[in-house]
């Protein structure tokens, strides 16, 4: 059986936990598929908008979820738009 739990906009998470920062060694780097060594955030840029690239590389403990952008769904967002209309 699934459960889905519908929250508020007001009891949305704000932040969320990177497990990176306890950690006792860093985990390994992603690699670039092309030269086999660690991307950089130049590599994954291509990929990833900068906040996310930023996020996954950091081992600071808690991050703030992005801010809704107009035209771009919550990154929590569960429901998916009506078809024929726009999210």
């Amino acid at each position: 059986m699934q459960t889905k739990i519908f929250l508020d906009e007001g009891e949305m998470p704000k932040r969320w936990y990177n497990i990176q920062a306890d950690l006792p060694t860093p985990l390994d780097p992603p690699l670039n598929p092309a030269t086999g060594k660690p991307a950089t955030p130049d590599d994954l840029r291509h990929i990833f908008p900068m906040e996310l690239i930023r996020q996954e590389m950091s081992t600071k403990a808690l991050h703030r979820y992005p801010c809704r952008s107009p035209g771009y769904p919550h990154p929590l967002e569960t429901k998916p738009p009506l078809p024929g209309k726009k999210a």
